[in-house]
């Protein structure tokens, strides 16, 4: 009976420390390729018209288009 006791006492812990030491760190993890960041999606850039980015050259042609570098 104490010998039944003490192998479940040292064998029930075994599946929880193993468990814990396979859970890789993120940046060692490669299912992990996402953390802290932003969802995908498109950059739409607004023309006045519809005619007017199919006659354009450059996005930076649209009047709605402001740069924030000072140019």
């Amino acid at each position: 009976m104490h010998k039944r006791l003490l192998s479940c006492l040292f064998l029930i812990p075994l599946p929880i420390v193993t468990s814990l030491a396979r859970k890789l760190p993120d940046w060692e993890n490669p299912a992990v390729i996402s953390v802290n960041t932003e969802k995908l999606h498109a950059t739409l850039i607004p023309f006045a018209n519809e005619q007017q980015p199919l006659n354009a050259v450059d996005w930076r042609t649209s009047p709605n288009v402001t740069l924030l570098n000072g140019t």
